[in-house]
């Protein structure tokens, strides 16, 4: 074959040249992935198939082995892993059966961290949600709660930054700190984000009067 009708980049991805000793002018990439091993040609998948997340190259089947393994109601052969676009990235979706003589019995909220945990320990996928820390932040007898939001803006928090000292430049989800930084007992400039706030009260090196308490 010659290559696609009228379809030249078609051609150029799946054609490919042929090395001068095997005799013919081209040779079509199939698009599947296998390995030589003694001599022998193993075939183990599709390129299609290949699930790219970070960079890194997945087998759907190795996502699936580990799920399967993850609790005995999965039924074998009843686990689909697969990738959809989000954005600019990929994203992993696992379909699993679930045998129905335990539906009842399951702990879905224990299922769903053990699933999570194997996935992030075998595949470096999904990894489990690190829980927020909260502290709260007294002064006088009155307490506001902090929550460490590490990528979140100072409105979200608007209440308790105000119960700092902080004043903020206009009003809703376009409010901005009106200064994003605070000042150490050394004057020395700290960044005004929530762990460096709490950090300073801690240490009183900033905040005077102020306690922070990391709640459990």
């Amino acid at each position: 074959a010659s290559g696609y009708w009228q379809r030249p980049e078609s051609t150029a991805a799946a054609f490919r040249p042929d090395p001068p000793t095997l005799g013919w002018s081209r040779y079509f990439r199939t698009g599947d992935l296998g390995f030589l091993l003694d001599g022998e040609l193993f075939v183990t998948g599709r390129l299609k198939d290949l699930i790219i997340v970070n960079g890194v190259n997945h087998h759907p089947g190795d996502i699936e082995n580990t799920v399967l393994r993850t609790h005995d109601s999965f039924r074998p052969d009843g686990t689909a892993a697969f990738s959809i676009e989000n954005g600019d990235c990929e994203q992993v979706v696992i379909a699993q059966e679930i045998e129905r003589r335990a539906l009842r019995s399951l702990d879905l909220p224990q299922l769903f961290s053990d699933l999570k945990a194997r996935l992030w320990q075998q595949h470096q996928l999904a990894r489990p949600k690190k829980e927020m820390e909260v502290f709260a932040i007294s002064k006088d007898g009155i307490s506001v709660t902090l929550p460490i939001r590490p990528r979140s803006k100072a409105n979200v928090d608007r209440e308790v930054f105000e119960f700092l000292g902080f004043a903020f430049v206009g009003e809703g989800d376009e409010a901005e700190l009106e200064s994003e930084v605070f000042f150490d007992k050394d004057g020395n400039e700290q960044p005004a984000t929530r762990k460096n706030i709490v950090t300073a009260i801690q240490q009183q090196t900033a905040f005077e009067g102020y306690s922070a308490l990391q709640q459990q």
